[in-house]
């Protein structure tokens, strides 16, 4: 039931090349450095303190910190920025975390980071895995694993996702204010390595929803404005859709909200029937092209805000 060692790069503050490694580090090790908190000298600026990375370098990659040289990944690292528990919510998710099927409980450790208080927790949680993940199957066990953490009530911070992430390790300057040290914490609990295959497999993608079918076609003579807008408007959030599915990494998260922006509007102005189906099919789309549950739920709710304040739609010129 002991987890296998965990490869492990260690690094000096955001310098990219590890001052060790990676080698197999024993999970007790790991355990014992990732649950103390040392203090470090005063004015010590976590851009110079100790970090490490769970990676294993891709063949004949260099060996700088970047996502394009990560071969593969020897532990789950969930950033978890908002805490609604506490940190006893936190670690009653930990000891209770499941996996593997029938194989029980997950071996895990958790620690606060730099920036926790007591009024603010945050915390980071790592798993270590049976066997190391390629990187070229990250983007969908990270997106499986946040759904697994979800169900246990812990929201993963979707800006920690890539391969070349490197991670503080926990400590503290000893000139930080009271209300950070009243803020730490730290505790691991037993259990086996987390396999990533069954992670993918037991928490998948949902289903996509159906699109909205499009309206049937008027042959009356007379259809009035209203039809001919409707069916403008489906067209127009098609045409949405389809450049989500093309748009490359960089501008999902802005392409995702004009689309619902534009939805939010059109239906308020009449025009688009079926805004709940076509937000739901932009919302799968766009989980498809790699962003996750926190930044679609964000940017759906931001496109909300933002056709409230401009409410009305004018079409562009043809």
């Amino acid at each position: 039931m002991t987890p296998p060692p965990v490869a492990v790069a260690w690094f000096r503050g955001v310098a990219p090349v590890p001052v060790r490694g990676p080698a197999a580090v024993p999970w007790a090790r790991l355990v014992d450095r990732l649950t103390d908190v040392p203090v470090y000298a005063a004015g010590l600026d976590k851009r110079a303190a100790p970090g490490w990375a769970p990676i294993v370098w891709a063949e004949g990659a260099p060996q700088r910190r970047a996502a394009a040289n990560v071969g593969k990944l020897s532990a789950l690292v969930a950033d978890l920025d908002a805490l609604p528990g506490g940190l006893d919510g936190l670690d009653r998710a930990a000891a209770e975390l499941r996996g593997n099927a029938p194989r029980g409980p997950v071996a895990c450790a958790w620690h606060t980071s730099w920036s926790a208080t007591v009024d603010t927790p945050r915390a980071r949680l790592v798993v270590p895995f049976a066997a190391p993940c390629p990187a070229s199957h990250w983007p969908a066990v990270w997106a499986a694993a946040a759904r697994w953490l979800h169900a246990a009530g812990l929201d993963l911070d979707p800006a920690c996702k890539d391969t070349g992430r490197w991670y503080l390790l926990p400590g503290l300057p000893e000139d930080a204010a009271p209300e950070r040290w009243q803020g730490i914490g730290a505790a691991s609990h037993p259990g086996a390595a987390l396999d990533w295959r069954w992670l993918a497999a037991a928490y998948p993608e949902p289903p996509p929803p159906p699109p909205p079918p499009r309206p049937p076609e008027r042959t009356r003579p007379d259809a009035d404005w209203r039809d001919l807008d409707a069916r403008r408007a489906e067209g127009w959030m098609r045409g949405k859709a389809r450049a989500l599915e093309a748009i490359p990494e960089g501008g999902r998260n802005t392409a995702l909200l004009a689309a619902l922006v534009d939805a939010y509007r059109l239906s308020a102005a009449g025009h688009l029937a079926d805004r709940d189906r076509w937000c739901a099919h932009l919302r799968h789309v766009a989980r498809t092209r790699g962003l996750g549950d926190a930044e679609v739920e964000h940017a759906d709710k931001r496109a909300a805000h933002i056709a409230g304040e401009k409410p009305g739609w004018d079409w562009p010129n043809d």
